[in-house]
């Protein structure tokens, strides 16, 4: 089975704008190429930070330069990038996940869990579908932050045994040890990789804590960042994923049929 190399851009964003963010964005997302990694996930909202107040003038569309940018990236250097910004549609706006690679752009996911208190429910549209990719011979999926937290919808992805769970996100003070459980409760629960990718910084509002993860399938953390910007980078053994699934076969002894009728018995 085949090994695959994946980054996290970890990175301070400057709030509301997308110019400077691209900028360092796309110099992070270069450097990682160069070591190697063929998967490359950028933090939440990483072309505006929380500037939701404005979004409806900084808002793009899949044509806009931040996407047309990691397009060219992806095609460069045969890469898969993913992250996620603030998306203009006809319906309103999305705090959406663009995933690209060298052929192109492969989709969207729209974050389906807003945070009422970082005034997500006023400003953005929540999502309703949960796309799969196939991309560098990896089946992944892709969540934004605050979806980490149900893991109902995670284990939709563990139904359809994906190799790696990328989450991007811009998680804050003083929830660390929350972002560091549930990303490896996840990996555990699901039985695949993590690559998570969290902002640094400071925004006048709100302390972000980064610590960007890469967790193996029995929750073993290989790859974690601190509190500044940096890349960090982990080689996953896809073979290792086989083994992990075969010793303890979790995903085939789920009884979807037996949950869906629980769920109906609960008043």
């Amino acid at each position: 089975m085949p090994k695959i190399k994946v980054a996290a851009v970890q990175m301070d964003i400057v709030l509301g704008n997308p110019p400077a963010n691209r900028a360092k964005a796309f110099h992070m997302v270069e450097k990682a190429a160069q070591q190697q990694a063929k998967v490359i996930l950028l933090p939440e909202l990483w072309t505006t930070g929380y500037c939701l107040e404005r979004v409806h003038l900084l808002a793009e569309t899949k044509t806009g330069p931040s996407i047309i940018g990691l397009r060219k990236l992806a095609r460069r250097y045969g890469v898969t990038i993913a992250g996620s910004i603030a998306e203009k549609s006809h319906k309103g706006i999305f705090n959406t996940a663009y995933v690209v690679n060298q052929d192109g752009l492969l989709g969207r996911y729209r974050k389906i869990h807003l945070v009422p208190f970082m005034s997500e429910t006023t400003y953005l549209k929540a999502g309703h579908a949960l796309p799969v990719f196939h991309s560098n011979g990896v089946k992944f999926a892709v969540t934004i932050c605050y979806d980490l937290r149900f893991p109902e919808l995670i284990a939709l992805l563990g139904y359809q045994k994906i190799d790696l769970y990328l989450n991007t996100a811009a998680y804050i003070v003083p929830r660390l040890e929350h972002w560091r459980i549930m990303l490896r409760a996840r990996a555990i629960e699901n039985q695949f990789f993590v690559l998570a990718a969290s902002r640094v910084g400071h925004d006048g509002t709100y302390t972000y804590f980064g610590h960007s993860l890469i967790i193996d399938p029995l929750g073993k953390i290989l790859a974690e960042a601190g509190e500044s910007e940096e890349i960090i980078t982990a080689e996953l053994d896809l073979g290792y994923l086989q083994e992990v699934r075969k010793q303890l076969p979790l995903l085939d002894n789920r009884r979807p049929e037996l949950y869906a009728q629980l769920r109906k018995d609960i008043k």
